[in-house]
C-alpha cells in the first residue's frame, strides 16, 4: 500500500522530464514534496491504526474494525485539510521565501493539485491496511497495477497538453481511482465506510478558512504575513471543528491538555 506513494512521484517526475524537460521536472519535483507535507500525520496514524485493525481481526471485532477505519479517516481528512489550507494560504510567502522562487512559483498549481489529491487519499482512511489485514489482501497488488498504469496513461495524455499541471491532474485522478475503487470494494466485502456526518461538518470549516485567507490582506513583511494568516486560520479552523464537535478524539485531547495547563497554573 504505501508503494502507491513512491510510484506516483517517480512516474510523474520521470515522465515529466521526458515529456516536458529538466526545468519542468525540478519545478514539479519540487512543489510535489512541498505538497506532500500534509500527508505526514497520516503516516503516523496509518501505524497505529494498523496495529489496532491487525488486533482486532485477530479477534474478529467487526465493530472496531469500523470504529478504526471511520476514526482514523476523519481525523486524517481533519488534520490534513488544516495543513492543506495553511499551505495554500502561504504559498506567496514560501516562494519569496526561496531561491528562484519565481521560477518555482510556475510549480504553484502542481502543490495545489498534488496537495488536493494527497488530501483525498487521507479522507478514505487505512483502506490498504484493512484490505491487507483481511483474506482479500491480494486485492491491494490488483489496485497497485491499476494506479500505475493509471499514472502512466494519465500522464501521456495530459503532459503534452498541461505540461506540469498536467502531470499534476493525472496523478490526482489516478489516485481519486484507485481509493474509489478500494472503497467500493471494501463497501461490497465489509459494508463499512470511512464517510460520515461528521466528514460533512468539516467542510463549511474549511470553506469558511478560505474565505478568511482570501479577505485577508496581504503584509509586506512576509514572515509577519505568515505568523498572522496562519494563526487566523488555525484559530478559526480548531475552534469550529471543536464546536460542532467534528471529533471526539480531538475534544477529548484538547480536553486533556487544557486540564494539564491549568493544574501547571494553578
Amino acid at each position: 500500500g504505501l508503494s502507491s506513494v513512491t510510484i506516483i512521484a517517480k512516474l510523474d517526475s520521470l515522465m515529466v522530464t521526458g515529456l516536458a524537460g529538466l526545468e519542468a521536472a525540478a519545478i514539479y519535483s519540487t512543489t510535489f514534496y512541498m505538497a506532500t507535507v500534509i500527508e505526514i500525520p497520516k503516516r503516523a496514524m496509518t501505524q497505529s491504526a494498523g496495529a489496532l485493525l491487525a488486533h482486532a481481526f485477530e479477534n474478529n471485532n467487526q465493530t472496531e474494525i469500523r470504529e478504526i477505519y471511520y476514526k482514523t479517516a476523519l481525523n486524517q481528512f481533519i488534520i490534513g485539510s488544516l495543513l492543506l489550507l495553511g499551505l495554500w494560504a502561504n504559498m506567496d510567502n514560501i516562494f519569496d521565501m526561496m531561491p528562484k522562487g519565481n521560477l518555482y512559483r510556475e510549480g504553484f498549481l502542481v502543490a495545489m493539485i498534488i496537495g488536493v489529491a494527497k488530501l483525498t487519499d487521507m479522507s478514505f482512511g487505512p483502506s490498504s491496511e484493512l484490505i491487507g489485514l483481511s483474506k482479500f489482501y491480494w486485492f491491494n497488488l490488483i489496485v497497485i497495477t491499476l494506479l500505475a498504469g493509471l499514472s502512466v496513461v494519465s500522464n501521456i495524455m495530459l503532459i503534452p497538453i498541461y505540461g506540469i499541471n498536467g502531470a499534476a491532474a493525472g496523478a490526482f485522478i489516478a489516485l481519486l481511482i484507485y481509493n474509489s475503487t478500494k472503497y467500493i470494494f471494501i463497501w461490497y466485502k465489509f459494508k463499512l465506510s470511512p464517510f460520515g456526518i461528521n466528514t460533512l461538518k468539516v467542510i463549511p470549516v474549511i470553506m469558511l478558512c478560505m474565505a478568511i485567507n482570501i479577505l485577508l490582506p496581504r503584509i509586506d513583511n512576509l514572515y509577519t504575513d505568515i505568523v498572522i494568516r496562519s494563526a487566523a486560520i488555525t484559530i478559526t479552523y480548531g475552534s469550529l471543528i471543536l464546536l460542532f464537535r467534528c471529533s471526539d478524539e480531538i475534544n477529548q485531547l484538547l480536553r486533556k491538555n487544557l486540564e494539564l495547563l491549568f493544574k501547571k497554573i494553578n
